[in-house]
């Protein structure tokens, strides 16, 4: 039998050079919790009955041709399903409520451990701020 004791080392080098091109080959950013931003309290409006099933991972919002989108990430931390309704109510910059006929509940059923995106944008272009309430649904 022929021993080659230069294989070990030839097929252990090969192979940290694939997995070192492997790694290189790809710009990708991986978070734990891509969806987690800094939250402001102030603009969510929770029944407390839901504070301790339902968690708020993230408020954001923009300006979309004129009109102010906001969008919320809630989730489930509860072991069942949640019947819940939400509503985004808008505000000008002083404080007044903008055309509060046009808010209406939305009516959703989050699993557990579900991550869920909330969307809602002005109908009027006066609406600078906002606020989003949610509740169970009864």
């Amino acid at each position: 039998m022929i021993r080659i004791p230069l294989l070990k080392p030839v097929v252990l080098l090969a192979g940290l050079s694939l997995l070192m091109a492997s790694c290189q080959s790809v710009n990708t950013v991986t978070t734990n919790n891509p969806r987690r931003t800094n939250v402001d309290y102030s603009k969510i409006d929770m029944n407390p009955s839901l504070k301790s099933s339902i968690d708020v991972q993230g408020v954001l919002a923009r300006d979309v041709n004129g009109l102010l989108q906001a969008q919320v990430t809630i989730q489930n931390r509860g072991v069942s399903a949640k019947d819940i309704q939400t509503r985004f109510e808008w505000f000008t910059a002083q404080g007044m409520q903008v055309d509060a006929s046009s808010t209406v509940w939305n009516t959703y059923t989050i699993q557990p451990g579900e991550l869920r995106s909330i969307t809602g944008t002005a109908g009027n272009a006066g609406a600078k701020d906002f606020r989003f309430a949610i509740k169970p649904l009864r």
